[in-house]
């Protein structure tokens, strides 16, 4: 379920970027709606920072040499 929300939120974090890029491309960096989604972007981040830290990695292969 984790896995799943966090798919979800890196698809949100992709599409506020692009609407950032978009429309500060038209209105400036400093437009209240671009601040805006500048911080929606920056919360969707930081959940997805904070809970994919806690997920279980897959440990490297490492090649047994053997003589």
């Amino acid at each position: 379920m984790l896995l799943l929300k966090l798919v979800q939120t890196e698809k949100k974090i992709r599409e506020y970027q692009q609407t950032m890029y978009d429309l500060a491309k038209v209105s400036g960096l400093n437009d209240p709606n671009v601040l805006f989604i500048s911080q929606k972007l920056d919360k969707e981040i930081l959940f997805f920072q904070r809970f994919s830290i806690n997920l279980p990695r897959v440990p490297k292969y490492k090649p047994v040499a053997r003589f």
